[in-house]
C-alpha cells in the first residue's frame, strides 16, 4: 500500500492538473484550392472582378470558417496570388494527407450573361470519348472548362483513371454542399453536375469544384463582391464538411 500511495498521488495530480485543458478531437485535412492565380486570372467580370480575386478570398474565408470549428486543419495549394499547375495542387492534397479536396472556381458566360448561380461538380465517369477536358454533361448549354488548363490537357486522362474509388464520396459530399448552398445562395442546379476538370481527379480524396458562381452575370458578379455573401457560403460549405464526415464523430 506504501508503494502504492505515492503512485495514486501523482495519477490524481496529473488529472487535475489535465482538468481545465479542453479536450482536442482529432483533426480532419480538408484541401481548399482557390482556383486560377498569379499569371492566370481565369474568368473576368463586366465590372472587372478577377475570378483568381474571388477565389483566394472564398478559400481564405472557408479556411477561417472550418477552423473555427476546432475539427479541421486546412491546407491551402495557394494562399496569396500564385499561378501554381493543377497536378501540383493534387501534389499538395497528396503530401499533405488531405482527407478531403475542395476547389473553388467562379466562371463566366459572356455570350448568355442571363446564366446565374452556384454549382458542383464531380469528376465524370467514364471519361468521354470526345476528350478528357470535354465536360461531360452540357446541362448549362455551353462548354464550361473552369479547372480544365487546356495547355496541360495530356495530364487529366492518367490521373483519371489512376483511381476512381473516390467516386461515391465524392458524389456523397457534393450532394451536401448542394443542400447547403441551396439554403444560402442562387443554384444552377439542385443535384450536382459531372465534368472532367484535372483538380477533381484526386488520387487520395473524394473532390468536389464549386462554381461559386458566374462573373459574367451582373448580380452574381456583385454578391461574390460582397464579403457577408462569401461569409455565408463559407458557412454554409463548412456544414456541409460537417455533415460528410458526421459531427457526432469528432
Amino acid at each position: 500500500m506504501r508503494r502504492a500511495l505515492p503512485l495514486l498521488i501523482g495519477t490524481v495530480l496529473l488529472l487535475a492538473a489535465c482538468a481545465g485543458k479542453p479536450y482536442e478531437p482529432h483533426q480532419r485535412i480538408v484541401v481548399v484550392d482557390p482556383g486560377h492565380g498569379g499569371v492566370d486570372p481565369g474568368a473576368i467580370g463586366g465590372f472587372g472582378t478577377l475570378e483568381k480575386d474571388v477565389t483566394l478570398r472564398m478559400g481564405l474565408a472557408l479556411r477561417r470558417q472550418l477552423e473555427a470549428t476546432g475539427r479541421y486543419r486546412v491546407v491551402m495549394t495557394r494562399d496569396d496570388d500564385r499561378f501554381v499547375p493543377l497536378p501540383d495542387r493534387l501534389e499538395i492534397a497528396s503530401q499533405n494527407g488531405g482527407e478531403l479536396f475542395v476547389s473553388l472556381h467562379a466562371d463566366s458566360l459572356i455570350t448568355a450573361p442571363e446564366v446565374n448561380g452556384a454549382s458542383v461538380y464531380t469528376l465524370a465517369r467514364p471519361i468521354p470519348a470526345a476528350g478528357p477536358a470535354h465536360l461531360a454533361s452540357n446541362e448549362n448549354g455551353a462548354p464550361i472548362l473552369a479547372g480544365a488548363d487546356s495547355s496541360r490537357q495530356e495530364e487529366i486522362a492518367p490521373f483519371g483513371l489512376a483511381r476512381r474509388d473516390n467516386g461515391d464520396a465524392s458524389l456523397r459530399l457534393a450532394e451536401l454542399v448542394v443542400q447547403e448552398l441551396n439554403g444560402a445562395t442562387r443554384m444552377l442546379k439542385l443535384l450536382p453536375m459531372q465534368a472532367n476538370f484535372v483538380v477533381l481527379t484526386s488520387r487520395d480524396a473524394p473532390s468536389v469544384l464549386i462554381e461559386l458562381g458566374y462573373l459574367s452575370n451582373p448580380a452574381d458578379e456583385r454578391a461574390l463582391a460582397d464579403d457577408a455573401h462569401i461569409a455565408r457560403l463559407a458557412i454554409a460549405i463548412t456544414r456541409a464538411v460537417d455533415g460528410y464526415f458526421g459531427t457526432e464523430s469528432f
